[in-house]
C-alpha cells in the first residue's frame, strides 16, 4: 500500500482538469452527495434544486477518480459508502480508454463487511 499527500502531486489536478473534460454531467448527477444536497433543496419552497451546492462537491468524483487513476491502482481499500466513487471512477476511466487509447487501469473496490459505517459525522463549519 503507498500513502502519498496529495498537494506533493501536481499531476493530480492536471488530471482531474483533464478528466473533467471528458467526463459526462450525467454521470456526475447521479453521484449519492450531489443527489443528497438536491433533495434537501426539492423539499423547501422556492429553492433552486442546486443552491448551496458547489462544482467542489459535484466535481469531487472526478478528482477521487484522477487520484485513483493516476496510479492505475487495480484494488482500492473503500467502505460501503464509497463503492459508488470507485464505480465512477471506473466509468471514467472505461470512457477515456474508448475515447482515447487504453491508458487507465479498471480499478475495483475492496470492501470489508466486517467494519461498521459511522452515519450521522460529517464537517460543519
Amino acid at each position: 500500500m503507498t500513502f502519498y499527500r496529495q498537494s506533493d502531486v501536481p499531476e493530480i489536478p492536471e488530471l482531474a482538469w483533464i478528466l473533467n473534460c471528458s467526463c459526462a454531467k450525467g454521470l456526475m448527477n447521479r453521484a449519492h452527495a450531489y443527489k443528497a444536497a438536491v433533495d434537501i433543496n426539492t423539499e423547501k419552497a422556492d429553492v433552486d434544486p442546486d443552491q448551496g451546492v458547489t462544482m467542489g462537491l459535484f466535481g469531487y468524483p472526478v478528482l477521487m477518480a484522477a487520484d485513483i487513476l493516476m496510479f492505475n491502482a487495480t484494488h482500492v481499500p473503500v467502505g460501503r459508502d464509497q463503492v459508488q466513487h470507485i464505480e465512477m471512477a471506473r466509468d471514467i476511466a472505461g470512457t477515456f480508454n474508448h475515447r482515447y487509447k487504453s491508458l487507465f487501469t479498471l480499478p475495483s473496490a475492496v470492501v470489508d463487511n466486517d467494519i461498521p459505517l459511522l452515519t450521522g459525522l460529517m464537517a460543519v463549519r
